[in-house]
């Protein structure tokens, strides 16, 4: 305030006599010793609205920080739903395909065991043409030591 404006004057002087009457002082204080209460109360009243706008600066700067790591979290969860959601339609086709492969599988187990039937049989023939070859060998070597 202006100390040259009548109005601060004015209310110098209410406050001077309202401190007067409350005090049951003489007025024997000065209109000076006043002026500096008043002033040391400005400046109080503007340090104290300065501390209340850092403090309402630090306290918005705390809840900003909360939200963006809030907003964070959010965005991480959002993602990681995503990819367990798509890990569990891969999950989901791999079982259906393996449904399929074994169903497949006992569809031609009856032909697998007509294969191991026919490779049984084969082993057993192998053996016996080896057996009639080895005689035919033997007839042949006798043939040929009585041709001789």
């Amino acid at each position: 305030m202006n100390p040259n404006n009548p109005i601060y004057i004015h209310s110098i002087k209410l406050e001077l006599n309202t401190e007067l009457m409350a005090e049951d002082q003489s007025p024997t204080r000065s209109i000076e010793d006043v002026v500096s209460r008043t002033d040391t109360r400005n400046e109080m009243r503007a340090k104290s609205q300065k501390m209340f706008e850092d403090v309402t600066e630090y306290v918005q700067g705390e809840l900003e920080s909360n939200v963006a790591e809030y907003e964070l979290l959010t965005n991480m969860n959002n993602t990681t739903a995503s990819k367990y959601k798509q890990m569990t339609e891969k999950c989901e086709e791999i079982t259906k395909q393996s449904d399929t492969l074994n169903e497949s599988y006992e569809q031609l187990l009856p032909e697998f065991t007509k294969i191991d039937q026919l490779d049984s049989n084969l082993t057993q023939l192998e053996q016996a043409v080896m057996a009639l070859d080895t005689a035919t060998r033997q007839l042949e070597n006798k043939f040929k030591s009585l041709t001789k």
